[in-house]
């Protein structure tokens, strides 16, 4: 603000200064251009007289008068003033001696003086030549044009500080609207925690009734099969659904494998699938992945439980994984990677781009929260997610996870 303001004064100081100097060359031209009418004016009688030339001295009329207009304007270097005389042409009658000091005056210096015809009775009497100093009239302009391309210069500067004062103004307002988006998805996810907490409590009991009823029926595959998948609908109901956002499951990591990963999603969503082809090309060699099992089943079945809907029970999906070194964060990183693709419509680019947002969900009857919970979980496990899509051909899935340093082949096995 002091900046601003000290700116603003010396921009209005330089304004002034302008203005002064301004006057002053036109006082001065005003001045010289007077010059000529008072000699005009003053002289023609003096000079109409018949002073001779060598007594034309300090102590004559001609002389006071000359001394004067000097002395009122410093700026006029010289007076010379030739007198017409009959029969012997213009003779100078002042200053004294002049014809002597300078005999070719009339014909070599005349360029460097301003002459004015004097009249006396309306007849030509003489000449006064006078010389001006331009040291002002140089000083004034030099002046002059100091300031006004200071003047240039601040409204340069000026004019380059609001365009950077308003650059910094509209990338405030930018990260402020960001905020301000940020705050409104946090206030969304809060009151989604709130009204969710005692929702999964009451899902809870008829889960428990459930496993408890289970457990007590004969040891048979089906009985196994509804245990393991109340276990882990309750893994994911306590970690990764809606109170997840707020509240990330305490559960230790473990080392896991890929395969029973992606076969478990899969039967997780098998209900969306219909007649959907799932295709999958998963290396057995692949390295254990270090993470809790509910969350990457939670991830792989909300990409696929998309694929299925965008498929509408027709169609082919493919799971593919590989083992490789990717630039993550701007570093080689060993990493695998998991691709889901399948043949769909596709996806647009301007929905795309918003997939992982939270709340928000193209489709119809989806709360707009898996992708944006893959996504977290992802992030959480140090890896990446993003997604490619073209219309009428279908959209990709590309998942990249770290391999823990340990996973990694020691050399020469």
């Amino acid at each position: 603000m002091y900046s601003k303001s000290l700116y603003f004064l010396t921009f209005v100081l330089l304004v002034v200064i302008g203005l002064l100097l301004l006057w002053a060359v036109r006082v001065h031209d005003e001045a010289i251009r007077q010059i000529p009418r008072i000699l005009a004016r003053e002289f023609p009688a003096l000079v109409a007289r018949e002073i001779p030339p060598v007594l034309d001295g300090p102590g004559n009329t001609l002389h006071s008068l000359a001394t004067e207009i000097q002395q009122d304007y410093p700026f006029v270097q010289e007076i010379v003033v030739f007198k017409f005389r009959e029969g012997h042409g213009p003779t100078a009658v002042y200053p004294p001696f002049f014809s002597q000091t300078h005999p070719d005056f009339l014909e070599k210096h005349l360029e460097e003086y301003e002459a004015v015809p004097l009249r006396f009775m309306s007849m030509p009497v003489g000449t006064v030549y006078f010389r001006l100093d331009q040291t002002r009239r140089r000083l004034f302009n030099t002046a002059l044009i100091g300031v006004l391309a200071l003047l240039v210069v601040y409204s340069a500067v000026g004019v380059r500080t609001l365009q950077k004062t308003s650059a910094q103004v509209i990338s405030k307002t930018v990260a402020l609207e960001e905020k301000q988006r940020q705050l409104l998805h946090l206030e969304r996810l809060s009151l989604v925690g709130q009204v969710t907490a005692g929702l999964l409590h009451d899902l809870k009991k008829p889960l428990l009734n459930i496993r408890d009823e289970a457990a007590g029926l004969q040891d048979t595959q089906a009985r196994n099969a509804i245990l393991a998948e109340v276990d882990l609908f309750l893994h994911m109901l306590r970690g990764l659904q809606l109170e997840g956002f707020l509240n990330r499951s305490e559960s230790k990591a473990e080392f896991l494998d890929l395969g029973e990963v992606i076969e478990r999603s899969i039967r997780l969503v098998s209900y969306a699938r219909n007649a959907v082809e799932v295709q999958r090309s998963i290396p057995e060699n692949l390295p254990f992945l270090l993470g809790q099992f509910h969350q990457l089943v939670q991830v792989f079945s909300n990409i696929l439980l998309n694929a299925f809907e965008a498929l509408d029970g027709k169609g082919t999906v493919r799971i593919s994984a590989r083992q490789g070194v990717f630039l993550h964060q701007g570093v080689q990183t060993p990493m695998v990677e998991i691709v889901i693709a399948d043949n769909g419509p596709g996806i647009p680019q301007e929905l795309l781009d918003r997939i992982f947002e939270p709340f928000f969900s193209p489709g119809k009857g989806s709360t707009g929260l898996g992708l944006y919970t893959s996504k977290s979980i992802i992030d959480e496990m140090g890896g990446t997610i993003h997604a490619e899509s073209e219309i009428g051909k279908g959209t990709r899935f590309i998942v990249r996870l770290p391999i823990e340093e340990q996973e990694l082949p020691a050399e020469g096995k």
